[in-house]
């Protein structure tokens, strides 16, 4: 009798401890991490990226789960081994280099001042300045060259930063007076 009942509560573990082997299994994802460390600005090859185990839990959002998302873009950072690739770590595409006689910055915007979901890469827009005493200066027209969320990925529906590029002296400008007031955007 009392082999029957140790053989009964030994099978009954065994099974409980499957049971919940086959389940964290299943509640498991892959999301990529890096094989080797990887200076910023080198290019990803299927040889840096390997796949690792994670809780369905995880916050992935902005992580990548496939190879072809990331294999031939550059990172923005140096990375070390084992770092788990978050699109933050990517760098941006695009041709962020000015023209002759021109300059760029960035600018923080909010999209009621910026009429940000009207505007696309590529776009002419004309800046004002609006000072603190309500006093508009047409600070003269820039290109859009990037657009990004706050967690500065492109194509975002709500935009907080906008790469502009324009005329030195309207860069210089905007520079200057961004803090002494804000920056509105007119499209024409």
């Amino acid at each position: 009798m009392i082999v029957g009942l140790l053989l009964f509560g030994f099978l009954l573990t065994y099974y409980e401890v499957s049971s919940i082997r086959d389940v964290n299994q299943n509640e498991l994802i892959e999301i990529i991490a890096l094989k080797n460390p990887i200076e910023a600005g080198v290019a990803i090859t299927t040889e840096d990226i390997k796949y690792v185990l994670v809780d369905y839990t995880f916050d992935r959002e902005h992580y990548f789960s496939k190879g072809t998302d990331v294999v031939g873009k550059k990172l923005a950072i140096t990375l070390n081994e084992g770092t788990l690739l978050m699109d933050q770590f990517i760098k941006q595409e695009g041709d962020y280099s000015p023209e002759k006689n021109n300059a760029i910055t960035s600018l923080k915007v909010l999209p009621e001042e910026f009429i940000c979901w009207q505007v696309g890469v590529g776009d002419r827009i004309d800046l004002v300045h609006v000072s603190f005493e309500h006093e508009m200066t047409l600070l003269g027209e820039v290109l859009i060259k990037g657009i990004f969320d706050q967690n500065l990925k492109s194509n975002s529906s709500m935009p907080t930063y906008v790469v502009v590029e324009g005329e030195a002296y309207t860069i210089e400008r905007l520079i200057l007076l961004r803090d002494q007031g804000r920056i509105e955007a007119i499209k024409r």
